[in-house]
Parts: structure tokens; C-alpha cells; sequence
């Protein structure tokens, strides 16, 4: 058996989603037996994707991610594989969430008695909320729009003054066209399993409560066996989740190459593949992995399988700035004790949201210092993403002056774009996935399709993508050439 050939496997793309799967992908070939080498080919100058950490003075910041949630385990479970659990730090618990009405940050109700103070809702649309309790479950399967999903369990107003905001902040969105079996699929497990969304919703706040005994804010998640807390990070950003990732892959055996752009995938007349990269130079692979936006991976594939390609530009993508802010304390004159304010679009202002990062991770800059982080664009208003940094920076200003009362000008202000941002999944988007890659298994054997655009965007779900990816990869590397495979030494 020792004279069995290597096999080749080549990841397009080195965010989270391409990391996650070479070393997901390079486990399973120690435990199997197969002789692998893996390589992955970023074209960017770094790699992380849109994990930015950074320094600014005495304060760290993100630009992109800043935690991931726990309640989808998989980024949690792999920062635990490679060591980091002692490290991961639990934000302060005492925060809370706030929709911008009529100017003035409100605090999203999570009990009866403040859904009913709320007024971020009218009498009617409370009335309306609650018949939830009583309406009977949708029998049906079948995907829908998450704004159709709240409107006919809760009424126009939930969805237009709380969930509309807060989606729309985070995922960019338009609710009325968002998928929700993609991204929110646990809101129909929990109307088919209780009967009722609020029913549901009650259950885990009651499991959530028992699990809060077990950790302190802001402390490490001391023990595996001990349930985390709902969103963590690590003293040094997400960044050092990123850098921990590189190392074991590197040890591992991984080939990581930044500034390395695939342009082309040709396929070879013996099987496998040739990738072309800039500057005339050619990789060759026995198995390709995309982990790219859904738009370069119909690029790449387009000479082949054109009804793929067109399939995965279905998948649109908005833009979106992140602008962060310093300000010293005493320059905010309106207490906030808030984690964030989502801001709906009846507001009128240029910003989604805004977290307050000295109160969600209060180490992370000087006790003296306020830190904004500030969301602009997506779905509602694209083109101000393109904006220079003297009109996009005003803009957000001037919207936060309004929400903290705030007096002067930041000490310093860092603005980040990212162009595309998030994926928008379109309803049936999983459907049309499903027949995308089958085909795309008979155009191009051997070439798999992961990463952000596919089945969800958050960490975690890059993560759990990437493990699903690495395993159809090891049961297709048994199937290559020959039946027996060996550890690389």
C-alpha cells in the first residue's frame, strides 16, 4: 500500500467556511487512512474572510463578526477541538436590546408584563400578538418568507416595529423575501412542536434561565460539561480563533496560500482537475472545493454547467458598512445600558443598527471610552455603502447623536465595507440548492459547493457546512482511483 498516490484536494477560499473545511476534511483523513493533501487558495492578502480584528490604541474592535451564538454548537464545539474553550468569554449578561420609536431607544419586551407596557406596539397589535397563543399550528412544510411566518402568527405590527428591524439588521434583508427554512427553521420546529411560537419561546426561556446558573458574566466557559452562555468570543477578537485555525492546519500538513486568485477550473481528460491562478500558474486537484460567494462560484463553474451558475446568481448579496466609533464617556449624555438599538425604516436615519461594544465586552476598551459600532446599507439602502468616508461617517454620527445624545467628535471613527455582504436567500432557496448541487455532481464530478451563500451565514452554520462538506469529500476520495488510501507521512 505504500506506494498509493496522494490524493489532491484544493479549497477556493480561505474565510471561516474554507478553513473550517480543511481541517475538518484533514481529520477524517487520519482517522481513515487516507493519504490526502489539502491546500487552500485565498485570493485576499489575509485569511479570515470578514473576521476583522484589530487595535486601534487601547481599544480592540471588529470589523465584521464580533461573538458567535452557542445555541448552534458547531463553532462553539470546534474553538473547544482546537483549545480555545477555557479561553471563550461570555458577554455581560445584564444587556439588553432596543428598537429606535420616534427617536428614543425602547427595550425589546421578553416578559408579559413589559409586552404589555411596550410602546412599540398599539393595544391592537397587542391583542393581535397574543391570539398567537390560541391560533392552530400550519400543517404544511413547505418553505415560506419569514415575513409571511410572523405576519399570520402575530400580526403587521410585530413584524414592522420589532422582528422586521432586527432581522433586517442582522441578515440585511427584506423580511417579505427571506427564506426561512435557511436561516430560522427552528421558528417552525417550534410552532410544529408546540403549537404556538410564544408556547416555544417560553420553553427555552425557562431552559435558558436553568442554564444561566452555571456561568458568570464575562468569565471563561470553564468546563465542556457546562452549558455556554448565549454569545461568545475571546480576549483577542475573533481573529484569534482565525490564527488558532491556520496553526493547527499547519500542523496538520495544509499548504495555506494567500494573493493566490483562481480564475478558471478546466477540467482534465484523466479526471481532476487544472485551476488557473494569476500570473499563467496552475494547481492541480483530484477534488475542488468552493468556499467563495455563490456569485464566484458561478463564475468558475459557468463554462460548464450554465444552469448552475445561474441557479447561484439567484442568490443576491447586499452591501453593508460597518462604522465604529470612540467617544469619551462624558460625551454621552443619554445613559444607555443596552447591548444595541435596531432601527426601523419608518425612523428615517441612515443606519440598520447600532451596538454599543463597551457594554457588550467592557474590556475591550478604556473604562473612559464609549464604543459605537454602527451598520449601514443592505437591502434598504445600498449605494451609501459606496459613499466616501466624509459623507458615510456624518452620516452615522449624526443618527447616534440623536440616540445617545451625544456631544463633540470621536476620538477616532474606523469604517469597514464589505462588498458583496450578506447572502439573501430567496424562498425555496434550499430546493433549488439541493438540484443545483446534484446536477453539478454529474457536470463536475467532484467539485463541492460550501460556505455562507448556501445554507446560512452565521459562524456557526459556516462551520456546521463545513463539516457536512469535509465528510462528502472523505466518502469521495474512497471512491477515487483506488480502493485503498493511506495516511500522508
Amino acid at each position: 500500500m505504500g506506494d498509493q498516490s496522494t490524493e489532491q484536494v484544493v479549497i477556493v477560499g480561505g474565510g471561516i467556511s474554507g478553513l473550517s473545511t480543511a481541517y475538518y476534511l484533514l481529520q477524517h483523513a487520519q482517522k481513515s487512512g487516507c493519504r490526502v493533501h489539502c491546500t487552500v487558495l485565498e485570493a485576499a492578502a489575509t485569511f479570515g474572510g470578514k473576521i476583522k480584528t484589530e487595535r486601534v490604541g487601547n481599544s480592540l474592535i471588529e470589523g465584521g463578526p464580533e461573538s458567535f451564538v452557542t445555541r448552534k454548537p458547531w463553532a462553539y464545539e470546534l474553538c473547544r477541538e482546537l483549545g480555545l474553550a477555557d479561553r471563550l468569554l461570555a458577554a455581560d449578561d445584564t444587556g439588553r436590546n432596543y428598537v429606535l420609536h420616534h427617536g428614543t431607544p425602547e427595550p425589546v419586551p421578553t416578559r408579559p408584563q413589559g409586552f404589555l407596557k411596550t410602546p412599540l406596539l398599539s393595544w391592537p397589535g397587542k391583542l393581535r400578538a397574543a391570539r398567537e397563543w390560541w391560533l392552530p399550528a400550519r400543517t404544511s412544510t413547505e418553505d415560506e418568507s419569514l415575513g409571511n411566518l410572523v405576519r399570520r402568527r402575530f400580526g403587521d405590527e410585530v413584524l414592522e416595529n420589532l422582528v422586521g428591524p432586527a432581522v433586517g439588521s442582522i441578515y440585511l434583508s427584506d423580511v417579505d423575501h427571506l427564506s426561512t427554512l435557511v436561516s430560522f427553521d427552528r421558528f417552525l420546529k417550534l410552532e410544529q412542536t408546540h403549537g404556538s411560537l410564544l408556547k416555544g419561546m417560553l420553553a427555552m426561556q425557562k431552559a435558558a434561565r436553568q442554564a444561566k446558573k452555571a456561568t458568570g458574566k464575562g468569565e471563561a466557559v470553564a468546563a465542556p460539561s457546562t452549558k455556554p452562555p448565549p454569545f461568545v468570543t475571546l480576549p483577542n477578537g475573533l481573529g484569534e480563533w482565525v490564527e488558532t485555525l491556520i496553526q493547527r492546519l499547519r500542523e496538520m500538513g495544509c499548504q495555506l496560500r494567500t494573493q493566490a486568485d483562481v480564475t478558471q477550473i478546466e477540467p482534465r481528460p484523466a479526471g481532476g482537475y487544472q485551476l488557473h491562478l494569476g500570473h499563467a500558474e496552475t494547481v492541480q486537484a483530484d477534488v475542488v472545493v468552493l468556499a467563495v460567494p455563490a456569485f464566484a462560484m458561478a463564475h468558475l463553474i459557468a463554462a460548464h454547467d450554465a444552469a448552475s451558475a445561474d441557479q447561484l446568481r439567484a442568490v443576491r448579496y447586499v452591501s453593508v458598512a460597518t462604522v465604529i466609533f470612540a467617544f469619551p464617556r462624558d460625551a454621552v449624555t443619554k445613559p444607555f445600558d443596552g447591548f444595541g438599538v435596531v432601527v426601523p425604516e419608518r425612523e428615517g436615519l441612515a443606519v440598520l443598527a447600532c451596538e454599543v461594544m463597551s457594554n457588550k465586552w467592557p474590556a475591550r476598551s478604556p473604562q473612559d471610552m464609549v464604543l459605537l459600532r454602527a451598520f449601514l446599507g443592505g437591502h434598504r439602502n445600498e449605494g451609501i455603502v459606496a459613499q466616501p468616508n466624509e459623507v458615510l461617517i456624518p452620516q452615522a454620527q449624526h443618527a447616534l447623536t440623536g440616540m445617545f445624545g451625544l456631544q463633540g467628535q470621536p476620538i477616532w471613527s474606523r469604517v469597514y465595507r464589505w462588498q458583496p455582504g450578506n447572502p439573501q436567500y430567496p424562498v425555496g432557496h434550499l430546493a433549488a440548492l439541493a438540484q443545483t448541487e446534484a446536477r453539478l455532481q454529474r457536470t463536475l464530478p467532484h467539485v463541492f459547493l460550501t460556505g455562507a451563500g448556501m445554507r446560512g451565514l452565521g459562524l456557526p452554520d459556516c462551520v456546521r457546512q463545513a463539516r457536512d462538506t469535509a465528510a462528502q469529500v472523505s466518502a469521495a476520495l474512497l471512491h477515487i482511483n483506488k480502493p485503498v488510501l493511506e495516511v500522508q507521512t
